[in-house]
Formats: structure tokens, C-alpha cells, sequence
């Protein structure tokens, strides 16, 4: 096994919210869960196509939870499907902000956290050369997508694309002037731990901003906790995704 895909999935709240901030396309109005669904599996799809034998987590942190016949169909193609909905402080949080953004952002961090911490637990990721946070949409094309992990110079390395201009004034951001686009990044199982530090200072800051009438989003958060000199930039990956 070389890869594994870990997919943030909060589909069924695309039927009714605008999620503007993921990078995620927000599906249209009429029939949107059963866009977003569909987008979700159109990257499961293209990930088992291209990357045959990787290992596939979904982690579901969506107010609604998956029915039976999403979850069923989606348990066909995937390894590992971690729900968190029904979870006392995913609710609190999606109770406390009423702007569902706001706690979309912190609800995908707070899961991303408990999964890695369960990865690292139960040894998941011991036989993986690289994991690739990928979001539902996102067609994985390894002639791309996969180009730099093979490189030498990325080895313990954070594989992300360059970073773009921060979409919100910096007064909101805690002074925050860049983001990256985090529809695909990527890291190697060695750096869960430090990955879990830093996301976890991610949480905080997160919700001080938040607290404070601010804003960020994890393409921020990535920018401002992430040493540049942990990062190996790859130039293939569309960097703005506002621009394409």
C-alpha cells in the first residue's frame, strides 16, 4: 500500500447551507445533497481508478448525517468511514454557530483531530507512504496529483500547493494575509504527531477568531502554523481556486 486518502464529508448540509470557504464547489439548491453525494463518490471513484489499492477514509462531521442508502453505497468503495454527527461537541459546536461556516470549519477540524488521533492509536497508517487530504470534488489524477511524492526533496515534507492571497480583510483573520487552497494536500504518516500539535493550536486560534467576530478557515490556519520550511510547494497544484 502506497497512499491513503482521508475525505472531510459534510454532504447532506450542502442541500441547505453555502459553504463558500472549503473549496469545495457548494452544490445548487434543488437536489443538493444528491450533487454533493455524487461529487463525493466521483472522487472515491477516481481515486480507486487511479491509485488502485489505496486506503480510502471518509470522515463524515455534517450536521445530517449520511441515510442508509448513501452510507450503504458509499461503504461499497471505501475502507474506512468515520460518523461523527450524532457526537455531543459536533453538535454543541454546529449549536453554537448559527452561521453554519463558522462551525463547518470547526467541526471538520475538531473530526480531522479525533481521526488522526485514532489512526496513530490503532497504527492505520503504518504501511502508507503518504496520506492525501482530499476533498469531495476533487478528481485525483496521480500523473498530477501524485508527481512530487516521489521526489526525493519532499520526504517529511507537507506537499502543498503555493499559497494566494487571503480572500478576508486581515482585520478578520488575526493578520493573516495568505491562505492555501486545501482541496489537496498532503503529508507522510512519520508527521502525524507534529500535525496533530499544530492542528490542535489550529482549534484554538480557530475559535478565538470565531469568538472575536474573525474568520479563518484551515487554508489559513495551515499557512500560519505550518513551518514554510516543512513544506515542499508543488507548482502542479492549482494554487488559487478562485482563479480557475
Amino acid at each position: 500500500m502506497t497512499f491513503a486518502f482521508i475525505i472531510p464529508s459534510a454532504i447532506n448540509d450542502r442541500a441547505n447551507t453555502s459553504i463558500a470557504n472549503t473549496m469545495e464547489p457548494t452544490a445548487p439548491t434543488k437536489n443538493a445533497a444528491e450533487s454533493a453525494y455524487e461529487q463525493l463518490l466521483a472522487t472515491v471513484c477516481s481515486i480507486n481508478e487511479s491509485a488502485k489499492g489505496s486506503l480510502i477514509s471518509v470522515i463524515e462531521h455534517g450536521a445530517t448525517a449520511l441515510n442508509d442508502t448513501q452510507k450503504t453505497g458509499l461503504l461499497k468503495q471505501i475502507d474506512i468511514l468515520m460518523e461523527y454527527n450524532n457526537n455531543e461537541i459536533i453538535q454543541k459546536i454546529i449549536g453554537q454557530y448559527p452561521e453554519r461556516t463558522k462551525s463547518f470549519n470547526l467541526t471538520e477540524l475538531t473530526s480531522l483531530i479525533w481521526f488522526l488521533e485514532v489512526a496513530q492509536q490503532h497504527q492505520i497508517f503504518n504501511k502508507v507512504k503518504r496520506l492525501f487530504f482530499i476533498r469531495p470534488g476533487k478528481i485525483f489524477d496521480p500523473a498530477v496529483d501524485a508527481l512530487a511524492a516521489n521526489k526525493p526533496e519532499t520526504k517529511n515534507k507537507f506537499i502543498l500547493p503555493n499559497s494566494y492571497p487571503s480572500s478576508y480583510p486581515s482585520e478578520q483573520t488575526g493578520n493573516i494575509f495568505l491562505q492555501f487552497n486545501t482541496r489537496l494536500w498532503s503529508f507522510e504518516p512519520g508527521q502525524i504527531t507534529s500535525l496533530l500539535e499544530s492542528l490542535k493550536n489550529m482549534l484554538a486560534f480557530m475559535q478565538q477568531r470565531f469568538n472575536e467576530d474573525g474568520y479563518v478557515d484551515l487554508g489559513h490556519c495551515l499557512y500560519k502554523f505550518i513551518d514554510a520550511s516543512h513544506i515542499f510547494y508543488d507548482l502542479d497544484l492549482v494554487s488559487n481556486p478562485n482563479a480557475h
